[in-house]
């Protein structure tokens, strides 16, 4: 998987990572986008297996290894289309101000406008 990070974009008082990826546009951390819907990273992970025909690898998420720190660690990243999708089972007032960032956040990208900082 070949991606580069392209912005650090803050939504409320969270900064994120957002990776660019020539197949699925961008990839964000599953750790981040845990943070982003204010739940756990064990909520999302039993949401990809929960509703792993929603939620389909290669599609919707993408496991990689990345060397972080000089250690080298295995790491889910969701697609664009992952997040978008995983909103879907998340409902709460912070998941619903995400759903929207990630919409404006996409917006700036398919417009190519990668040397942005979100704030909300």
């Amino acid at each position: 998987m070949e991606t580069k990070l392209i912005v650090e974009a803050r939504f409320d008082d969270l900064y994120l990572d957002i990776y660019q990826d020539q197949e699925h546009e961008w990839l964000l951390e599953s750790y981040l986008v845990a943070k982003g819907y204010g739940v756990t990273a064990n909520i999302i992970s039993n949401h990809k297996k929960r509703n792993e025909e929603e939620l389909i690898e290669g599609i919707h998420w993408l496991g990689s290894q990345i060397v972080k720190s000089g250690q080298r660690r295995n790491v889910i990243f969701w697609t664009k289309r992952g997040v978008i999708r995983l909103g879907f089972f998340i409902k709460s007032a912070r998941a619903r101000l995400f759903r929207d960032w990630t919409e404006y956040f996409t917006k700036q990208a398919s417009k190519n406008i990668f040397k942005i900082r979100i704030y909300t």
